[in-house]
C-alpha cells in the first residue's frame, strides 16, 4: 500500500494531487507518503483519498511492521490497515515533526509551547504500545531527524548536533565531524547517513564525507545508489552510484521535493504541490537506436546515442559472427557512419552496443 498525508489540507482536483506531499513510507515492497489527508496507491500512479482531518498537518509517517504512525500538529495517528485511522492523545500544545520505531520503543520528536513562557521548546515523547506516550528525557539537541540501527536511536539537527540512544531514556552527543545543519539521517547497508556530510556505522564514531550540501530532506538507496531529495535552491536530486563520499548534484525542475524510497525496482520522490516523480539516477543508460539504408556510397548507418558514451557498432553476415565496424564515443545527438563495403554484399546485419 502507499499512503500519502497531505501537509496543508489542499483538496484534491479532478485527477490531480494538491498540497505538501510530506514524507514516503514503505509497506512490504509497495509505496507510500505523509498531512492532514492521507491518499493511498498500490502501485504508485493512480492515488485515492483515504482519510482527512482540519487539525493533523502531518510531516511524518511510519511503518513499524504492523501499524502505520503519522505525526504532526497536535497529532500522532495510528492506522493497522493505512485507511483507518485512530488518534492518539497527546498535550493540545504539541508539535511533533519525526517519528522512529525500534526494538518496542516508538520515540516522536518536536516542540511544544507554555502559555506561561513565550517562545516554543524542544520535546521527546516515547512510547512502548503506539497508545500510552510519556515524555522521555531531553536529548541534548532539537532532532530535525531520526533513524535506528545496530540497536541505536540517532537523532540530528542544527549546527551538526547528533544525539545516540539504546532505549530513548539516555543520550549520548558526540561529535559529528560537521557544522552544517542536518535534515535528515538514514539507516542504509549498516551505516547511519546523516546529510550528505558524515556517516557513521554505530552513531558514535563519525566520518564527514567532504560533501556538505545544505538542505538534504531524504536519502534512498537502490539499484543505481544512493539518491537524495534536497531544497530547490541546491537542486532537488543528488546521485552516487557506488558509495556516500562523491556525491554529485543534478538538477530537476519543478517544485521542491521532501521524500523519497526505492520500492519495486524504481525511485519514488515526494513534494510540494502534490508533486510524484520517479527521477532517473545520474548514471542511467540510456538505450542507444540505430537506423539506416542503403546508397550508392554504401549502407549509410545513423546511432542515436547516450552524450559522453562509448559504443561500438557491429556487422554480421549470419547473425553469428561479430566484428566491430566502428567505434566511437558521443559527443552529437546523431552520429552518422557509411559503411561503403555494403555495395559487394546482398545480405548484411548491424548492431549498436556500449561499450
Amino acid at each position: 500500500m502507499q499512503l500519502v498525508v497531505f501537509q496543508n489540507g489542499d483538496s484534491f482536483g479532478g485527477s490531480g494531487l494538491g498540497g505538501v506531499l510530506a514524507a514516503l513510507v514503505i509497506n512490504n515492497g509497495q509505496g507510500a507518503v505523509g498531512g492532514n489527508s492521507v491518499i493511498s496507491s498500490s502501485n504508485g500512479v493512480n492515488w485515492k483519498p483515504v482519510y482527512s482531518d482540519s487539525v493533523s498537518l502531518l510531516t511524518q509517517v511510519i511503518f513499524d511492521g504492523t501499524n502505520f504512525l503519522a505525526v504532526g500538529f497536535r497529532s500522532i495517528l495510528t492506522s493497522a490497515d493505512g485507511s483507518s485511522w485512530l488518534r492518539q492523545d497527546v498535550p493540545s500544545t504539541t508539535n511533533l515533526s519525526k517519528i522512529v520505531y525500534g526494538n518496542g520503543v516508538y520515540l516522536a520528536a518536536g516542540d511544544y509551547t507554555d502559555p506561561a513562557w513565550p517562545g516554543a521548546y524542544r520535546l521527546m515523547l516515547r512510547s512502548t504500545d503506539r497508545v500510552h506516550w510519556s515524555r522521555a528525557p531531553d536529548p541534548g539537541g532539537f532532532p530535525i531527524s531520526m533513524a535506528r540501527g545496530n540497536s541505536v536511536f540517532v537523532g540530528v539537527g542544527y549546527y551538526g548536533w547528533v544525539g545516540t540512544s539504546s532505549n530513548g531514556d539516555t543520550w549520548a552527543n558526540p561529535v559529528s565531524g560537521t557544522s552544517i545543519e542536518l535534515d535528515s539521517v538514514k539507516f542504509i547497508n549498516g551505516l547511519f547517513i546523516a546529510g550528505t556530510a558524515t556517516t557513521s556505522p554505530d552513531g558514535i564514531s563519525w566520518t564527514p564525507t567532504g560533501t556538505e550540501v545544505p538542505k538534504v530532506f531524504d536519502v534512498a538507496y537502490g539499484d543505481y545508489g544512493f539518491v537524495a531529495v534536497t531544497a530547490n535552491y541546491w537542486g532537488p536530486f543528488l546521485v552516487n552510484a557506488t558509495n556516500v563520499l562523491a556525491w554529485t548534484k543534478r538538477p530537476l525542475a519543478g517544485s521542491q521535493l521532501n521524500s523519497i524510497v526505492f520500492a519495486n525496482g524504481t525511485y519514488i520522490a515526494v513534494g510540494d504541490g502534490g508533486r510524484i516523480v520517479k527521477p532517473v539516477p545520474l548514471n542511467a543508460v540510456a538505450s542507444p537506436l540505430l537506423s539506416g539504408y542503403m546508397s550508392s556510397q554504401g549502407f549509410q548507418l545513423f546511432a542515436t546515442t547516450q552524450p559522453g558514451r562509448s559504443y561500438r557498432v557491429q556487422r554480421s553476415l549470419d547473425f553469428s559472427a561479430w566484428t566491430d565496424l566502428f567505434t566511437f564515443t558521443n559527443t552529437q545527438p546523431v552520429t552518422p557512419f557509411v559503411d561503403a563495403s555494403a555495395t559487394n554484399r546482398s545480405v548484411g546485419f548491424y548492431r549498436i552496443k556500449s561499450p
